[in-house]
């Protein structure tokens, strides 16, 4: 007949809780990695895709602090800050927010052409993001 020892179980039952206790503060470090990498995609993708007419939505992309919901950590990533809005001399004024001016560009409106840059910002720095989010991922792990 077969049998079952379960020696040395309750070190291993330790071990991994310490390793989940500690994933959150890993996946926080993780994140950081990889949004600083996309907000540069980001604002490259914006002077890619629209050219000389971005003012300051060339440099605007940033983050917010990382967030919790019921599917885990993120940090949204955006078009921070204002801009001047309308044309001078044409009764328009005030200011717009730049991740308005962002989506309008990237989805087009009714009178605007989609000019996308996030989409393919995000593509090409998936891979980028992916790595470093793994590498410190391993980093931690490896002892």
């Amino acid at each position: 007949m077969a049998s079952f020892n379960t020696d040395g179980f309750e070190q291993l039952e330790n071990m991994l809780l310490t390793k989940a206790n500690g994933a959150g503060e890993i996946a926080e470090e993780m994140l950081e990695a990889g949004s600083e990498i996309l907000i540069k995609a980001h604002n490259a993708g914006i002077k890619r895709s629209l050219g000389r007419r971005t003012g300051t939505l060339e440099k605007s992309s940033g983050k917010s602090k990382i967030r919790k919901n019921d599917r885990g950590r993120f940090i949204p990533i955006y078009p921070q800050g204002e801009q001047p809005h309308g044309t001078p001399g044409k009764g328009q004024s005030g200011n717009v927010r730049n991740a308005q001016a962002g989506f309008t560009n990237e989805y087009g409106s009714s009178s605007i052409p989609p000019r996308p840059w996030m989409a393919p910002a995000n593509a090409q720095a998936e891979n980028e993001v992916r790595e470093a989010m793994t590498r410190i991922w391993e980093e931690k792990h490896s002892g």
